[in-house]
């Protein structure tokens, strides 16, 4: 199977998308796709991991992934027009699209892997659930809907008040004391 990274460029090639090839450098996100303005990291789940190795896993290995906590935090340097793009290569490849939107409000659990080399250093990790992305069949898919995705901003940033998402095993609880219209009253009143 032709890497990830190939498997992009000859889509985006073959289908007259511009972009730009980022994927040799450490601080750039792997695409930019330069009309619409995206950018993406793209990352493979090439095999089955021995959920045994990382404490505390309650994803199901199927949906089991391991995201660089350096590489999370450097999708925010594009945001929110930024992106991390998986593909699960273990059986049949699957595409799972995050947006930076998911990626901050998603359930994780953040852990730190030991390494040793000359001293002891940590790398953070982080345990993400693939159902929490947008599953895509093709990359066609996945494509599209990285380049559609800026047309919910209104809607992601300035109309929906809830919780935005629905993540799988997550339910959001609903606490506090109601709010009502005398609240806001109030609430001018100690402004004032």
């Amino acid at each position: 199977m032709r890497s990830f990274e190939q498997e992009i460029k000859e889509f985006l090639k073959k289908n007259e998308i511009p972009f730009e090839d980022r994927t040799g450098s450490l601080e750039e996100l792997d695409f930019a796709l330069t009309e619409s303005k995206v950018f993406f990291d793209a990352k493979e789940k090439k095999q089955h991991v021995n959920v045994k190795n990382w404490q505390g896993v309650t994803i199901p290995e199927q949906y089991f992934f391991i995201l660089d906590d350096l590489a999370g935090r450097k999708i925010l340097l594009k945001a929110p027009r930024s992106f991390l793009l998986v593909r699960d290569s273990v059986d049949t490849p699957t595409y799972y699209v995050f947006s930076i939107v998911d990626l901050l409000c998603m359930p994780k659990q953040r852990v730190r892997r030991t390494i040793e080399k000359s001293t002891r250093a940590y790398k953070g990790k982080w345990y993400v659930d693939l159902r929490h992305g947008k599953r895509c069949d093709s990359l066609g898919d996945a494509v599209k809907y990285m380049m559609h995705y800026p047309s919910k901003f209104k809607q992601i940033f300035k109309e929906y008040i809830d919780c935005w998402g629905e993540y799988e095993g997550k339910n959001t609880v609903t606490t506090g004391i109601t709010r009502r219209k005398y609240h806001w009253v109030e609430d001018l009143k100690g402004k004032g």
